[in-house]
């Protein structure tokens, strides 16, 4: 009996360092990479912001690159630039389609921002 409790201590305590050596390496990752996709930061430079499919294959896609709103045609071989958005009030719309639609699923994980590591 003595012998099945002193495993499962180190068992336990096994986990308990793994799991810290875990979270260690995220903070440090967050700290020494902010920014960089995949450790906590935004990352993109390239965000798809509406997609309407025309046929099997082919789609027209309104992409953000920098700042700049892109009209893509996209085919099962190429991608070709249609035109570039400079319209104040359409590129106000696409902002604001852009941060409800990034919204909606963010909205599911708001609870768990009190878990985040804080620099």
């Amino acid at each position: 009996m003595m012998d099945l409790f002193s495993s499962t201590v180190k068992m336990l305590s096994a986990l308990c360092i793994v799991l810290a050596l875990i979270v260690l390496l995220y903070y440090l990752l967050n700290r020494f990479f902010p920014g960089e996709k995949g450790f906590g930061g935004n990352g993109k430079l390239i965000k798809i912001i509406a997609t309407d499919y025309l046929g099997p294959k082919k789609s027209v896609l309104i992409v953000e690159v920098a700042g700049e709103f892109l009209v893509l045609g996209s085919t099962n071989y190429t991608i070709s630039l249609l035109g570039k958005i400079e319209q104040k009030e359409i590129l106000d719309k696409l902002n604001k389609a852009e941060e409800q639609k990034r919204g909606s699923f963010a909205r599911m994980f708001s609870g768990l921002d009190r878990f985040r590591i804080k620099k």
